[in-house]
């Protein structure tokens, strides 16, 4: 049930280049903890409720792609955003849109199309802020869904971004992504992303499956990194943050939903880089679902009963992540589950002979896992021009837990786990997939990530990252069409 060591080995280099990076991994994987020694300064955030720790790092001075100074998309204007895919010669994308851009973006599309619709959830965030998404297609079915009377099933796809604001692009990717949906069918039209192209056809395929697009999970914390360039992955929340550390506030939304949630019962000792440490950059939170914003997420998945397909968008490490987060798959013995208290402090041993525990999940689900990562994974290959292609590691599909060791409280486990917990819910397979590379310019050891985050890529890398996703993302949508 356990792994060849060579397939472990290879699968381990993954673990380099993921959400976390190496110094911010926990020292059971051998690295340093972060380096939290920063000039400070003081700021308030906008729209806060209360006021954060007055000692906030200045952040990067190189920030890679700048973010727009301007709103491309005003509301009441008639630009409407539009992606790479549905045009013959599309220009490049020079700025990565700013916060507020993406809600008027998406607030333009529903001008724009009859079938688009905007939402709003109701948990608000620790700043005062809340969140938003679009309800897109469904056959039509999803007339009149800003209001209590829309038709929750009529939607089977849910697609998230920025649940880790540093991982940057991801909003810009899911919305690019949704307009070139909706601009290629009112055109009659297919879409291209590099080598992998789509029939007007499939467009027409993917919009009747009905699409929850949210492209911001997590709004505090990406205002605060656009502003503060301090390559931010958690929220904004001080509650339990030191005053001398800047980088204790908030929780990795990551780690706050509920599956294992309370890993130092649930978990192998010194497995997982889940923490109860404010100060570590995968905090997992006072309680499982203490967040806002991973309330939200819930409830969204709540409101749509029939939702099948869910992917969670992040960088930068070229893989579509698949499987459960806290140990390896396997579909032969069903006794070893979660929910088996008599695997308590066994579950994340991935490379421990001695303890031949992985997670069961039905052969079926694991198939359809695996072959659309699989799929998934060879359409952004070919996205890839000729510089790209040979300047960086190949796409690949792999199980999430072999690429970056294990994890408790992520949001695909989660997904995948509520028709299990209830059998009224549906069945949800989720993807964790892991865009784009990083911005090497902005990757040395000798430079903490509070200076130089290479999480924010170049123009360049932002531009091959908008077709990959596109790519990845429609393959997605074809396997959902398959599925009925």
């Amino acid at each position: 049930m356990k792994f060849t060591i060579l397939s472990t080995l290879s699968l381990q280099l993954l673990a380099a280049t993921a959400c976390l990076l190496p110094s911010e991994r926990p020292s059971h994987y051998g690295n340093k903890t972060p380096n939290n020694k920063l000039r400070l300064v003081t700021r308030q955030a906008s729209g806060s409720n209360s006021t954060q720790p007055q000692t906030q790092p200045v952040g990067n001075t190189d920030t890679g792609m700048p973010i727009s100074p301007i709103n491309r998309f005003p509301c009441g204007g008639s630009s409407v955003p539009r992606g790479v895919g549905s045009v013959d010669d599309p220009s490049p994308v020079e700025e990565i849109m700013s916060l507020s851009e993406i809600k008027t973006a998406v607030k333009a599309l529903e001008a724009r199309f009859d079938d688009v619709h905007f939402f709003e959830m109701p948990y608000r965030t620790y700043e005062n802020r809340t969140l938003f998404g679009a309800r897109i297609g469904g056959g039509r079915q999803g007339a009149n869904s800003s209001s209590s009377s829309f038709d929750g099933s009529a939607y089977r796809v849910l697609i998230q971004a920025a649940i880790h604001p540093r991982e940057r692009g991801s909003p810009d990717h899911l919305v690019y992504f949704v307009s070139d949906l909706l601009w290629a069918r009112e055109e009659g039209r297919g879409l291209r992303y590099g080598g992998s192209a789509y029939t007007a056809a499939q467009v027409s395929a993917a919009l009747d499956l009905g699409i929850v697009a949210v492209p911001v999970v997590n709004p505090d914390g990406m205002a605060h990194d656009q502003q503060a360039h301090t390559c931010w992955r958690k929220n904004r929340n001080p509650a339990a943050a030191s005053p001398s550390d800047p980088r204790s506030v908030g929780v990795d939304l990551n780690r706050n939903f509920d599956l294992l949630w309370d890993y130092q019962r649930t978990m192998a000792p010194g497995t997982m880089d889940g923490s109860d440490d404010p100060g570590m950059e995968y905090y997992h939170g006072a309680a499982a679902f203490s967040e806002a914003e991973t309330r939200n997420v819930k409830w969204v998945m709540d409101q749509h009963p029939r939702l099948a397909w869910y992917m969670d968008l992040h960088s930068a490490a070229q893989v579509v992540l698949h499987g459960w987060c806290h140990d390896a798959v396997q579909a032969d013995d069903p006794a070893q589950n979660w929910k088996n208290p008599a695997y308590d402090g066994k579950r994340g041993t991935l490379y421990d002979p001695e303890i031949d525990y992985a997670e069961y999940m039905d052969r079926r689900d694991w198939d359809a896992l695996s072959v659309t990562a699989a799929r998934m994974a060879s359409a952004m290959q070919l996205t890839k021009d000729e510089e790209h292609a040979w300047s960086s590691d190949p796409y690949v599909a792999s199980q999430g837990v072999l690429g970056f060791g294990p994890s408790t409280g992520c949001s695909i486990d989660h997904a995948y786990s509520r028709h299990l917990e209830d059998a009224t819910k549906s069945k949800i397979l989720g993807f964790g997939f892991e865009f784009g590379e990083f911005n090497f310019d902005l990757s040395r050891e000798d430079c903490p990530i509070e200076e130089c985050c290479p999480f924010y890529p170049t123009v360049s890398i932002f531009n091959h990252n908008n077709k990959a996703v596109a790519a990845g993302l429609m393959e997605l949508l074809m396997a959902a069409d398959r599925a009925l």
